[in-house]
C-alpha cells in the first residue's frame, strides 16, 4: 500500500538486503565498479545481504534505523549521526570487495567511497546510506513515502540529514525533499559523486545548521 512503511529489523535482514540488491542493480555506481550486469548482481545479493544483517543484528542499536514499504518494493537505511564504523571494518569491506570483484573494480570502487567519505561533514547528521526502489515500481512515489520517516527522526530530533550518491539524474528528487548540493566530485569514467545536505525542519521552521568544514566542489 502506497503511503506506509514498516520499520526494519533483525528480522527483516535479508528481504532488505534482498530489495536493495535489486533496486541498486543498475545504479551508476554500481556500474561503474562492475559493468558485466549478470556478476554485478551476485556482488551486491552478496555484498546487502552481510551488511545489512550486520546492520540490524549487531549492537549498539540505534546505529542503523531502516524502513521498508509494506510491498518490500522501497527501502530506505540511516545510520545514526553517532554511529562510527571501525577502521578494521572498512578494511574488511574494501578487502571483500576485492575478493567478489577483482582489482580492478575494487580499485575504482574504493576510490570512489575514498572520495566521498573524506568530504564528509564534521557536523553530526544522520546518514541515509541506501535509499532504492525496485526496478518495477518506480516513479509509483514509493522513494518518498519510504524516505520520509527518515526525514521526520531526522526533524524530530533537531539533526541533519546527509547522504552522498553517484549520478546526476537523482538531484531533482533530492532538493523536492529539501536537500542541498554541499559537494561535487567528478571519478573515472565520466561519474560524478554528489555530497546532499538536508537542515531539520523544526515547527514548519528549517534550522540552518554549520557543516563544520566545508569541502571542495
Amino acid at each position: 500500500m502506497i503511503g506506509t512503511t514498516v520499520e526494519a529489523t533483525g528480522l527483516d535482514a535479508g528481504e532488505l538486503g534482498a530489495v536493495l540488491a535489486e533496486a541498486l542493480h543498475d545504479s551508476p555506481l554500481a556500474e561503474h565498479y562492475e559493468p558485466d550486469g549478470e556478476r554485478r548482481r551476485e556482488v551486491l545479493e552478496l555484498k546487502f545481504g552481510a551488511v545489512v544483517a550486520d546492520w540490524l543484528t549487531e549492537p549498539p542499536l540505534p546505529a542503523v534505523r531502516a524502513w521498508l514499504t509494506p510491498c518490500r518494493s522501497a527501502a530506505a537505511v540511516w545510520t545514526h549521526a553517532d554511529y562510527r564504523p571501525e577502521p578494521v571494518e572498512e578494511l574488511e569491506t574494501a578487502r571483500w570487495v576485492a575478493d567478489q570483484i577483482g582489482p580492478f573494480g575494487a580499485a575504482r570502487y574504493e576510490r570512489a567511497v575514498a572520495l566521498a567519505e573524506e568530504r564528509e561533514p564534521d557536523l553530526p547528521h544522520h546518514r541515509l546510506r541506501a535509499l532504492a526502489t525496485v526496478p518495477h515500481r518506480r516513479r509509483s512515489g514509493l522513494a518518498s513515502v519510504v524516505l520520509e520517516p527518515g526525514l521526520r527522526w531526522c526533524d524530530e530530533g533537531g539533526t541533519p540529514a546527509y547522504l552522498w550518491t553517484a549520478g546526476d539524474e537523482v538531484l531533482p528528487f533530492y532538493r523536492v525533499h529539501g536537500f542541498d548540493v554541499l559537494w561535487t566530485q567528478p571519478v573515472a569514467g565520466g561519474l560524478r559523486l554528489h555530497g546532499l545536505w538536508r537542515d531539520p525542519v523544526v515547527d514548519g521552521v528549517r534550522i540552518p545548521r554549520s557543516r563544520g568544514r566545508s569541502p571542495q566542489s
